[in-house]
């Protein structure tokens, strides 16, 4: 059994996200982190609630688990923003990458941290044995107006795929079968094109991808208690598989997580 984890980390400010994210992972192989903040210092400065979780996440994990982290965005203060992708050391995981979808150079946030706004791709490949496994996860473009189409989301979308595509074409397989598991925040709502259009993909298999939340009771909404209960919807988080994957996988939705964000569980059977 192969156990991943997909999760937003709402950059680390829910009350006892510290104490929680102590025992949090430690059970899975491979697990895949947004909103993650980065800064050797340990108290750099007030701008953020958790500025150094990257290197708490290295210490506190560093006896199983390997930590990458991908720069999206810095902030005038000199903190770095992005995805973080950690791995058991018997995980046999190779080769992890990562890759802008969408990047504004120059479009700040007004909010103290004048950070560029950027998102990102983290990728990596996982050899089962029989088959190999491509695990993605990412932060998409979230938008004050809301969840909708629009050029950007399409333009992104496009870019997520160019990402999966190049990155098949990277290993030899020796006849083996290459999955796909893409999760995070899509920050997106089931119905619109820029989600559809990942998901009709055929890197999946000839009819698309498998949508787990599809197959979960109330699998859309991947929000907490902590999320603000005035706004529109509670959908952001998904997990896309291959389709020749779907009779092995399945999804949890953990909403006890200290986030704004649920975390996603995904258990596949090797």
């Amino acid at each position: 059994m192969l156990k991943l984890a997909f999760f937003n980390t709402w950059e680390g400010q829910a009350d006892g996200y510290r104490e929680w994210l102590q025992k949090a992972y430690v059970d899975y192989d491979v697990f895949g982190l947004s909103e993650v903040n980065s800064h050797p210092q340990p108290t750099p400065c007030d701008h953020v609630a958790f500025p150094n979780q990257y290197e708490i996440l290295q210490s506190q994990y560093n006896a199983t688990h390997r930590g990458s982290f991908a720069t999206s965005a810095s902030s005038a203060q000199g903190i770095d923003y992005g995805l973080a992708l950690f791995h058991r050391y018997d995980c046999p995981v190779y080769n992890i990458q990562s890759e802008v979808i969408h990047g504004q150079a120059g479009a700040y946030w007004v909010r103290p941290r004048m950070i560029t706004s950027c998102n990102q791709i983290q990728s990596a490949w996982i050899d089962l044995g029989q088959q190999w496994l491509l695990f993605a996860h990412m932060h998409c473009l979230w938008r004050k107006s809301g969840k909708h189409d629009c050029v950007e989301r399409d333009a992104q979308s496009a870019r997520i795929l160019n990402h999966l595509e190049r990155r098949l074409y990277e290993v030899n397989t020796h006849g083996k079968t290459i999955q796909i598991v893409l999760g995070g925040d899509f920050n997106m709502i089931r119905r619109l094109r820029s989600f559809e259009a990942i998901r009709g993909s055929e890197l999946f298999g000839k009819n698309g991808a498998t949508v787990l939340n599809d197959g979960v009771e109330n699998g859309l909404d991947t929000r907490t208690e902590l999320y603000d209960a005035g706004k529109e919807t509670r959908q952001a988080d998904f997990v896309l598989v291959s389709e020749s994957l779907q009779e092995r996988v399945s999804l949890q939705i953990i909403r006890d997580a200290q986030s704004d964000h649920a975390l996603q569980e995904v258990h596949i059977v090797t």
